[in-house]
């Protein structure tokens, strides 16, 4: 970061700049587009199942880092969305469009009904326990009021408690493969991470510590 403090002024010449930028379009201020409903069904139908996997080890390493950094319950949240798109991912790859919920208990459910292939995990006690950890906290970081939560007290193990995401990763990547032409977050990084690899490396390297992905800890 820059050695300038910011001051209440600076900040409110910079706000002035990109009310300026923003009608060129600034890339920090981007204008909000919404498909059409048809247009949204079709670009789910075509978009490759990797892409789920890929968006769910975003998630994974957001993850991973806040329960580094005992930052526990939205952790927990970006592991539910991480067990969420691997998932949708799984049903992806079956040939099946997922649905727009966040219910883990019906997208398991969803994958459990695909009588072919039998894969075990996705019918294992193991599976069964991923989601009851996660499954309360889809609410409970983003809102001070919810209709669901975790019921009190409940408590988090430091650090096993992210072991188990790492087990669930593993056991999913065993499902599912993503393209060599494209990129794995496992093997030589994630898009969405490029730029805190090259500028955050310690932090960055935080999420191979003790992670059972990786043979060898250090920078992939």
């Amino acid at each position: 970061m820059s050695d300038i403090k910011p001051t209440v002024e600076s900040i409110q010449k910079y706000l002035d700049y990109l009310k300026k930028s923003e009608k060129n379009g600034a890339g920090n201020v981007p204008s909000f587009i919404k498909r059409e409903k048809e247009e949204y069904k079709e670009a789910k139908e075509k978009v490759g199942y990797w892409c789920y996997a890929q968006s769910a080890d975003h998630h994974y390493f957001v993850a991973r880092l806040l329960h580094i950094h005992h930052i526990f319950e939205y952790s927990c949240f970006c592991s539910h969305q991480c067990v969420e798109n691997y998932l949708k991912s799984y049903l992806k790859l079956r040939k099946q469009v997922p649905p727009d919920i966040h219910d883990l208990d019906k997208l398991v459910k969803q994958c459990r009904n695909l009588t072919l292939p039998y894969d075990s995990f996705i019918h294992s006690d193991y599976l069964s326990i991923v989601i009851s950890m996660y499954k309360p906290f889809y609410e409970l970081p983003r809102y001070p009021v919810q209709k669901g939560r975790p019921k009190p007290p409940y408590a988090f193990l430091f650090p096993n408690d992210i072991y188990v995401l790492d087990y669930f990763v593993l056991k999913m990547r065993e499902l599912i493969s993503i393209p060599n032409n494209t990129w794995d977050i496992l093997k030589q990084g994630h898009y969405k991470l490029v730029h805190c690899k090259r500028l955050s490396p310690n932090f960055y390297n935080l999420f191979f510590s003790h992670n059972i992905n990786f043979t060898d800890e250090g920078s992939y």
